[in-house]
């Protein structure tokens, strides 16, 4: 592959307005020119854009939460790079799915890549169509994790708008208790509580005991909530 990359340097990106866009973005940390190169061109074949960085800590202090994926590899000569930089990034309010190159993929950075699904690891020296299908399957990730996202957030929108008694109301369809249960743990009566199942039915959305607990349910653990606690 010829010809120099159109990637902006870091000292570009200080001056470039943070925009968020639909259209995924690859972000490479790797201060060698050459990789910056080569990748430019593949990813001008597959229409996508490139945002290069030379190192970890550069990338953290401007990526913005823009869909894509990132790629490092396992260990640069400075700053955060691979797992290390994958951990940083889980720390933050946005997830970004990683490829990381390593020259010799050990038994134990497989392992670790291979339990976090958002890491894909890939052996170097590694061909155009190996890079292609992993950079193809972690823009996949992200979209699916992203419209999670957009889900889950809708969920706690109708959960807002649930008043006191009706969040109490809710927990205890959560623990699978009846409708005399209710009354009876809550002091009030059966119509009454009947009343307010079918304002929390009408406010989610829903007309089903099941679906309403599995999208509270879903909500809670993908926020890292435990399933009775808001």
């Amino acid at each position: 592959m010829n010809g120099y990359s159109n990637a902006p340097s870091d000292e570009d990106s200080r001056f470039q307005p943070i925009i968020r866009i639909d259209t995924p973005t690859v972000y490479l940390v790797d201060d060698d020119l050459n990789v910056r190169k080569s990748l430019q061109e593949l990813l001008d074949a597959m229409g996508l854009a490139l945002r290069a960085f030379s190192s970890g800590e550069a990338f953290l202090k401007a990526y913005d939460g823009s869909p894509g994926c990132l790629i490092t590899d396992i260990r640069t000569p400075s700053g955060l790079a691979g797992l290390e930089l994958q951990s940083r990034l889980a720390k933050t309010p946005v997830s970004l799915p990683l490829i990381i190159t390593a020259a010799v993929a050990d038994a134990s950075l497989a392992v670790r890549a291979i339990q976090n699904h958002a890491v894909t690891l890939i052996e170097k020296p590694y061909r155009d169509h190996e890079l292609i299908e992993a950079i193809q399957s972690a823009l996949r990730f992200d979209r699916m994790h992203r419209q999670q996202d957009v889900k889950t957030l809708e969920v706690f929108k109708r959960l807002a708008t649930l008043s006191a008694n009706e969040m109490q109301v809710l927990e205890l369809i959560i623990e699978g208790v009846t409708n005399k249960v209710v009354a009876k743990r809550l002091d009030v009566s059966i119509r009454t509580v009947e009343n307010r199942r079918k304002r929390i039915y009408e406010k989610m959305h829903t007309d089903s005991v099941a679906a309403l607990v599995r999208m509270v349910v879903e909500a809670r653990i993908r926020t890292g909530q435990s399933v009775q606690q808001l």
